[in-house]
Order: C-alpha cells, then sequence, then structure tokens
C-alpha cells in the first residue's frame, strides 16, 4: 500500500502533476510472482509531447492481475469540455500486447490546426492485438472556426516534412478509421 506524487518519474514525458494511490498484494514465488492491485489515481494536469491540448482534472481506476490492466474508469477535462473512458491493457513478456481503450467526449474546443477552433462530440477507440492496430471513432462538429485573413491565398500543400529522425516509434503501424 502506498501513494506516488512525482508522475514525471512514470511516464516518458514531464509536466504531469498527480498523484498515485496503489494497494498490491504479492504472492508466488520470484521466478512465478502472483500480482493483485488497485491504482487510484488523481491530478490537475496530464499534458501529450507536442499536443495544444492536456487532460485536467483528472481522476480514474484501475485493476490490475498479473499483467493486465483493465482500466475502470477514466474521467478530466479536456479542451473544456468532459472526457471518460475505459478500457484495458496486457502486458505480457515481449512488453505490451494488447490494448482495447475507448474513450468519449462531450463539448471538447481544440485547436487541431493553426488559426482553427471546433467544438466537437465524440468518441475512440485504440484497439491493438495480433492482427490490426487501429484508432477508430467519430467526431461530430459542433462549430467550426478558421480565421484567415482577405488577402491570404488560400492554399494547401501535399509535400511531406523532412523526418529529423529515422527510428521507429509506437505508432507507426497505427491505422486511422476516424
Amino acid at each position: 500500500k502506498g501513494d506516488f506524487n512525482n508522475m514525471d518519474i512514470l511516464l516518458p514525458w514531464r509536466g504531469a502533476k498527480g498523484n498515485i494511490n496503489y494497494l498490491a498484494d504479492i504472492s508466488g514465488t520470484r521466478l512465478l510472482p502472483q500480482i493483485k492491485g488497485v491504482i487510484d489515481l488523481k491530478g490537475s494536469i496530464l499534458p501529450f509531447p507536442r499536443f495544444a491540448h492536456a487532460f485536467r482534472d483528472f481522476s480514474g481506476l484501475v485493476f490490475v492481475e498479473n499483467g493486465d490492466f483493465s482500466i475502470r474508469s477514466f474521467q478530466g477535462k479536456f479542451g473544456g469540455g468532459d472526457i471518460k473512458g475505459s478500457g484495458m491493457l496486457k502486458i505480457g513478456s515481449k512488453g505490451l500486447e494488447k490494448i482495447d481503450i475507448r474513450g468519449e467526449g462531450k463539448k471538447l474546443s481544440l485547436a487541431l490546426l493553426e488559426r482553427t477552433r471546433v467544438q466537437v462530440d465524440g468518441n475512440l477507440n485504440l484497439i491493438r492485438d495480433k492482427n490490426r492496430f487501429v484508432l477508430d471513432g467519430d467526431f461530430f462538429i459542433n462549430q467550426l472556426s478558421w480565421r484567415r485573413e482577405m488577402t491570404e491565398k488560400l492554399s494547401f500543400s501535399s509535400s511531406v516534412y523532412q523526418q529529423m529522425q529515422n527510428k521507429s516509434g509506437f505508432f507507426d503501424d497505427l491505422n486511422l478509421n476516424i
């Protein structure tokens, strides 16, 4: 039983403010430990690298049994709106083996592109297993604002940005169905 107040140590990026309370029962042998527990997390900010928005006033509850993590609830504010989610993660001998996380948001005010603001309701489902890795979901646009100067030419570019690094990333094989 314990608590943890420095989330920056656990996340691969900096800036999270919150605390984690945990309760665990560890039994079995050294070679084959059995772990059961619960994780309760709360915080004021959970940012994402290179993304304009962060979770605010978040909380969640996760049950753990060996390598299975059951996300019973997650809620918070995102882009000024309410978001909630649930799902599961499975960690095996080769790392993260399975993901099935669902989220739903209402009245999210997002700035995804320069000089744009959109208010949306939506849902997303991130699934990763042996056969697929997909982010699936729907967004329903309630309001859209795009500001530009009257003298500014309207153009879109399809040129590829120069890649700074060639290392493969976690999301390289992700398929989008939004």
